[in-house]
């Protein structure tokens, strides 16, 4: 039945959404691309469909169901428009448990945490919300444990990143390297950012930090030369970065050494094809370090030799009960673990 009105009218127009893909939200048939809404006069049944010259359009005119049929069209949406997304937690998030339950709950969104997947259930809108939410979570927490000059802007998994001269970061690592190398010549100095391998290291010091709340880490930044290994082994893989099924039988026993200056590692450092040299710079969990500093009878101890000393050093393959490293009297440490160590930087030198 047609009414006519001499009510001002004006139109809605709902036109058919474009296909959307499995990843995409979206689930009703028409979208809304009015702008503004008018109240009018006259009742439920005032309305008159009209048919456009496109059949793949429908227009309806109302001056009062017009806001209504809106209305109704959004809350239909809101019913359909619900959504359920999986996510992989990185380990950045240990710890966060009460943080993500919040931003579910001011969200409106129920979650699931089974291991390492998270499954939120809700509105597309509070989901896409409660995202960067988790996003916000996890920049918190990246800042907390990554190395301080860490670009968290780039999106590839691993990169090799040249220092610039003067900058203060290139300052700080280049006069640590300098200290006892003074008469060699810094070729380039890059940063290493292996989103995966830190993702280990940090996990290690949550590990930490859970096991033995309060104490020292012990953290420090260590020089190592690779000998034969191409360094981009060590630094390039995603699994161990150091592997100590490659490391050779030292004088302490089966471990990964660093040396606190860099013209130790200068002996053990990489010799290129061209001529240079290359070493890494480490960051390092000691933790509670053995100080080997006395020597009898073929036992190294701490201070006086005693029966616990370590008495067959070059058979360890792993730290004395108790302690979580080794430093021997050449001021060397011996981790026993790749988990406690992160390739940091990578110097080429003449």
């Amino acid at each position: 039945m047609n009414v006519e009105s001499n009510q001002s009218t004006e139109e809605i127009k709902l036109e058919p959404l474009e296909h959307l893909g499995d990843d995409d939200y979206g689930y009703g048939e028409y979208e809304d691309i009015s702008d503004n809404y008018s109240y009018g006069e006259g009742t439920a049944n005032d309305w008159e469909e009209k048919e456009p010259a496109d059949h793949n359009l429908k227009v309806f005119s109302s001056p009062v169901e017009g806001i209504r049929s809106a209305k109704q069209m959004d809350q239909v949406r809101d019913a359909l428009d619900t959504s359920e997304k999986s996510f992989l937690l990185s380990v950045v998030y240990r710890g966060c448990k009460q943080k993500i339950l919040k931003a579910a709950e001011v969200n409106n969104v129920k979650i699931e945490i089974s291991g390492e997947i998270l499954t939120a259930q809700g509105h597309r809108r509070q989901i896409d919300t409660f995202i960067a939410n988790l996003k916000e979570i996890e920049a918190e927490q990246r800042k907390m444990y990554y190395p301080k000059n860490w670009d968290f802007t780039l999106e590839e998994p691993l990169a090799l990143i040249p220092l610039k001269k003067g900058s203060e970061e290139y300052f700080e690592i280049g006069s640590l390297f300098c200290k006892t190398m003074g008469g060699r010549e810094i070729v380039s100095l890059s940063r290493i950012q292996n989103k995966y391998l830190m993702d280990h290291f940090v996990n290690m010091i949550q590990t930490l930090e859970e096991l033995r709340p309060g104490d020292d880490l012990n953290r420090k930044m260590l020089f190592h030369g690779t000998r034969q290994t191409l360094p981009e082994d060590v630094y390039g893989n995603f699994d161990m970065g150091f592997d100590l099924q490659y490391a050779n039988q030292g004088m302490f026993g089966k471990g990964l050494y660093f040396a606190l200056n860099a013209s130790y590692s200068h002996a053990y450092a990489y010799r290129t094809q061209k001529g240079t040299n290359i070493m890494i710079v480490a960051d390092v969990l000691l933790g509670k370090c053995y100080k080997c500093n006395s020597y009898s009878g073929g036992l190294y101890g701490q201070g006086a030799v005693t029966p616990n000393s370590i008495k067959n050093p070059r058979d360890l393959i792993k730290p004395p009960k108790g302690y979580d490293s080794v430093e021997s009297h050449q001021d060397t440490f011996i981790v026993y673990s790749h988990f406690r160590v992160y390739p940091l930087y990578l110097i080429e030198y003449v």
